[in-house]
């Protein structure tokens, strides 16, 4: 009977060392999922909203009116930000960049334009 609780005792710690192994594995296992989810939200996010931005630019590129007040009106029911440009890149509408809606100043101008070029190093080409 002692000898068998001294074994016992003797294996305590090795006991405590595997369970902390598998507490380790586990929360790294947790981690690495979890940013692998993070990572496909993202994917489809953004394929979500390039389909929502192309559509937009379809419509505003309308030959119809009622078609670019359409788009108009979605574009501003969004919540992130948008610059809506012409053929040429001048900034026509936009969103949520921090610039008043209704600034047209040369200095705005100035700034969409920035925060145009600043969007396609980022790799958010327009569309």
């Amino acid at each position: 009977m002692w000898i068998g609780r001294r074994l016992l005792y003797q294996h305590v710690g090795t006991f405590k060392g595997i369970l902390f192994l598998v507490a380790i594995t586990l929360i790294v296992s947790v981690l690495v999922y979890t940013q692998v989810l993070v990572g496909q939200l993202k994917d489809s996010t953004r394929r979500g909203l390039q389909h929502k931005l192309r559509l937009y630019s379809v419509l505003v590129n309308s030959e119809y009116p009622e078609l670019i007040a359409l788009a108009l009106e979605q574009i501003q029911a969004v919540d992130f930000p948008i610059i809506v440009t012409d053929a040429a890149g001048n900034p026509k509408h936009w969103k949520n960049v921090g610039v008043a809606v209704d600034d047209t100043s040369a200095a705005a101008q100035t700034r969409l334009r920035r925060l145009i070029e600043v969007l396609r190093r980022d790799g958010n080409e327009p569309l």
